[in-house]
């Protein structure tokens, strides 16, 4: 069973340009995975990593269409 997650658990910085009570953690798993890892803190990307599991999580990181230098290369260390 997935651990309960609430969108007021991200930094502020993740999720500053949309509207949260839009966001549905099923329906939009690839567009939260890379909010997460392209602009959250390393408390973000934990919580993704447990909420969905870190076979997904590699999946979904190696299918975005962009990251930026750093974390491209923090993905391809971590995964």
């Amino acid at each position: 069973m997935k651990k309960e997650l609430k969108i007021s658990e991200f930094s502020a910085s993740s999720f500053r340009d949309i509207d949260k009570s839009k966001l549905d953690f099923e329906a939009n798993a690839v567009h939260i995975i890379e909010k997460a890892i392209n602009k959250g803190t390393w408390e973000d990307f934990k919580l993704v990593l447990d909420y969905y599991g870190r076979e997904m999580v590699a999946k979904t990181v190696k299918n975005l269409r962009y990251m930026d230098e750093r974390t491209l290369y923090f993905s391809d260390n971590y995964f």
